[in-house]
């Protein structure tokens, strides 16, 4: 009876170790999909905002005149 409750507090200390790594394996993972997502935001914003100058320009608006014209 005594082998069978280490053999069983063995498991389930393995079992705590294992959890451990998967949960720090996991907040790796979370931080770089998170990191990931950041990224592709700024991307996004950057050809969002070139798209917008190119509408802008697009849609034949006259440009600033310079001042010296007026």
């Amino acid at each position: 009876m005594k082998s069978q409750q280490t053999e069983v507090q063995l498991l389930h200390s393995e079992d705590k170790e294992v959890q451990e790594e998967l949960f720090s394996e996991g907040l790796r993972w979370k931080t770089q999909v998170q990191q990931l997502m950041a990224n592709n935001k700024v991307l996004e914003d950057i050809s969002k905002g070139k798209k917008r100058a190119q509408a802008s320009s697009a849609k034949g608006r006259p440009t600033e005149r310079p001042r010296w014209r007026r």
